[in-house]
């Protein structure tokens, strides 16, 4: 089950907060996605979130951050799904309603297109999760992950199937590297 919470620090550090349903992992991310716009407002519980892996269509391999660093600046890379700390994701609603977080389960860190770089390629990697800034913000759309900053897609490169393979953005090419499934 993928817990969707929404709540934020007016100090620009995001609070992690327990909303008030949880949403069973659907058969895909558009699913999750509508059904997260009826979630009202988060309680300040802190029960721990379930996790969720990000799995990438045609390889089957696992999205994590390499070698499950807690690291600001660790690179994101496809591996084999070995359901450790870096590779389990937990997604949290953003500003708007279609708005996401991508937060490594390890070690609490957002999902990222480096320094908010533009061009094709950029590496995508961890930071910590700060309100406001938008290279940290994802639209989830069918099997699509798009970085609000940017407007690129989140990809494996090349689509390789090899562990190791980098996670950069890239324009919409519908290749099955931007193809993303949740576990």
């Amino acid at each position: 089950m993928i817990k969707v919470q929404s709540s934020l620090r007016s100090s620009g550090e995001m609070k992690l907060r327990t909303s008030s349903r949880f949403l069973a992992v659907g058969a895909s991310a558009a699913a999750m996605v509508l059904a997260a716009t009826g979630v009202g407002h988060a309680d300040p519980a802190d029960t721990p979130l379930a996790a969720t892996d990000l799995i990438i269509n045609g390889s089957g391999s696992c999205l994590e951050i390499e070698n499950s660093s807690t690291a600001n600046g660790a690179n994101a890379q496809q591996w084999t799904c070995v359901f450790q700390g870096g590779a389990n994701w937990r997604i949290f609603q953003g500003g708007a309603p279609t708005e996401w977080w991508i937060i490594n389960e390890k070690s609490g860190k957002c999902l990222e297109v480096e320094n908010g770089w533009t061009h094709n390629g950029a590496p995508v990697q961890q930071w910590t999760c700060t309100y406001g800034v938008k290279h940290q913000l994802w639209f989830i759309d069918g099997n699509r992950i798009q970085n609000k900053a940017t407007g690129k897609y989140l990809e494996v490169e090349n689509s390789s199937g090899a562990n190791g393979a980098r996670v950069q953005q890239w324009q919409y090419a519908n290749v099955r590297g931007q193809h993303w499934t949740w576990g």
